[in-house]
């Protein structure tokens, strides 16, 4: 498997030299030329922007880019190598995806689902009951 997120600072790295990073700007990102389908801003200060068509964990992806006053602070994403009609099967999916980039989980929280937790942030399996999703969030702290 393919773990394009380096553990020493949750760094992702994408194809064609791309990095998503902690504090990237939001401008830097735009420049980087991702296929960007939505693009909210919320008035709290926070702004999000969704891409697709990129490769993480060594698989097709879509991702929200979740900013703070310009600067990168979340990255969710869902894997979009199978059906996703099943939020607990998607869950599942990625944990086993998780498990085999980074070992076992450094915790689970009370509904089950897999947290990783590092110097500079964390990363954990999430479902979003609004959205009706299952997906995985990446966090600089």
């Amino acid at each position: 498997m393919i773990c394009n997120i380096d553990r020493s600072d949750g760094s992702i790295f994408l194809e064609e030299g791309r990095v998503l990073a902690r504090n990237t700007s939001l401008h830097q990102v735009l420049d980087m030329g991702f296929a960007v389908w939505n693009d909210w801003e919320v008035n709290t200060g926070w702004r999000h922007i969704s891409i697709t068509n990129i490769l993480i964990l060594g698989r097709p992806a879509s991702a929200m880019l979740s900013f703070f006053r310009e600067e990168l602070k979340k990255v969710f994403f869902v894997l979009l190598d199978q059906d996703r009609t099943d939020p607990e099967k998607v869950r599942q999916h990625h944990d086993k995806v998780l498990i085999a980039a980074f070992g076992p989980p450094h915790s689970r929280d009370i509904h089950g689902f897999i947290k990783y937790a590092f110097a500079w942030g964390s990363i954990e399996s999430s479902y979003d009951p609004r959205g009706v999703e299952s997906n995985i969030i990446l966090t600089w702290t």
